[in-house]
C-alpha cells in the first residue's frame, strides 16, 4: 500500500480536499434530508390550521340558518325567506362536504354523521316553521324554537368535537416540528465539528508529509 509520503504533493492536497468536500456533502445531505421532514410538518400544520377554520366556519352556519328562521317570524317576507334559506341549506351542504374531506377517523366521522343529521332536523321542519309564521301561531312556534335550540346546540358540539382532535393533532405535529428542527441542529453542529477536526487533521497530516521531503533535502544540502 502507498504511504502518504510517497504521494505528489498535487494528489496529496486533493485527498485533502477531497476529504473535506466529502464531508462537507455529508452535511448538505443529512440537512436537506432533516430539512423535507421539517417542511412536512409545516405543511401539515397549516394544513390543519385550515381545516380549523373550515369547521369554525361550518359550525357557524347553524347559527346563520336559525338567523334565517328567526327573520321569518319577525319580518313575514316568506318568499325572500324561503330563497334565503334555499342557498343557505346549498351552502351548508358544501360546508359539510368540506369537513367531510377533513376528518380522517372513526369518531370524527361518527361525529360529522351526528352534525348532519342534527341541522337536517332543522332543514326538515322548515315547511312546519313556515306554516306557524303563516298561521301567525306563536305559541307553536316557541315550543319548535325550543326543538331547534336543542339540534343547533347538538349540532355545534359534535363539530367542535372534530375541531379539539384536529388541534390536538396540530399540537402533536408542533412538538414534533420543534423536536425536529432542534435535532437537525444537534446534527448538523456535530458533522460540522467533525469536518473541522477532520479538515485540522488532514491538514497537519498533508503538512507534514510535505514538509519532511524538504527538510531531508534541507538537511542533505546542509552535508554536502
Amino acid at each position: 500500500m502507498i504511504g502518504l509520503k510517497n504521494l505528489k504533493i498535487g494528489i496529496k492536497l486533493l485527498y485533502g480536499f477531497g476529504v473535506v468536500l466529502l464531508l462537507m456533502l455529508i452535511i448538505s445531505s443529512v440537512t436537506l434530508w432533516k430539512l423535507q421532514a421539517v417542511n412536512g410538518f409545516v405543511v401539515d400544520s397549516d394544513t390543519r390550521a385550515e381545516d380549523l377554520i373550515t369547521i369554525g366556519e361550518t359550525v357557524g352556519m347553524a347559527q346563520q340558518l336559525y338567523a334565517v328562521l328567526a327573520d321569518a317570524w319577525i319580518n313575514q317576507n316568506l318568499e325572500a325567506n324561503k330563497s334565503e334559506f334555499e342557498e343557505m341549506r346549498k351552502q351548508l351542504a358544501k360546508d359539510l362536504e368540506a369537513v367531510g374531506r377533513i376528518v380522517d377517523t372513526e369518531e370524527e366521522r361518527r361525529q360529522l354523521t351526528k352534525a348532519g343529521t342534527q341541522v337536517q332536523k332543522i332543514i326538515d321542519i322548515y315547511p312546519l316553521w313556515i306554516e306557524l309564521v303563516s298561521a301567525g301561531d306563536g305559541q307553536a312556534i316557541q315550543e319548535l324554537d325550543g326543538k331547534i335550540d336543542g339540534w343547533r346546540s347538538d349540532y355545534s358540539e359534535a363539530l367542535q368535537a372534530i375541531a379539539g382532535d384536529l388541534a390536538e393533532e396540530r399540537a402533536e405535529a408542533s412538538e414534533i416540528l420543534h423536536a425536529t428542527v432542534s435535532n437537525v441542529f444537534m446534527i448538523v453542529l456535530m458533522l460540522t465539528i467533525v469536518a473541522v477536526i477532520t479538515g485540522i487533521g488532514m491538514a497537519l497530516l498533508i503538512g507534514r508529509a510535505i514538509v519532511a521531503p524538504i527538510r531531508k533535502t534541507a538537511d542533505m544540502l546542509k552535508e554536502i
